[in-house]
């Protein structure tokens, strides 16, 4: 669960930047752009973005799976939170 928890991060912060988390021309250099650098923020590239989607993003694409989300019910917890934080014109 914990890589697929990562594999929704990635896609998040593609749909939100329109580019992967980490960048490279081979999987070699991706990989070691993932092991390199820290854990990008979506509001690096684009800082309209609300900080709590920011920060959930990084979350789940934190490489050490115990620092992730430890299952999905955590993650749409939050995720709803911030859904109604956004309904109420909190960003």
């Amino acid at each position: 669960e914990g890589t697929d928890l990562y594999a929704v991060g990635a896609v998040l912060f593609h749909a939100l930047t329109g580019r992967a988390p980490f960048v490279g021309t081979t999987v070699g250099e991706v990989l070691a752009a993932r092991m390199s650098q820290g854990v990008p923020s979506p509001r690096d590239l684009d800082p309209t973005i609300p900080r709590a989607i920011d920060e959930l993003t990084q979350r789940l694409l934190q490489p050490h799976p115990r620092d992730r989300y430890q299952s999905a019910e955590g993650a749409l917890v939050d995720v709803a939170a911030i859904l109604e934080q956004l309904e109420n014109g909190i960003a």
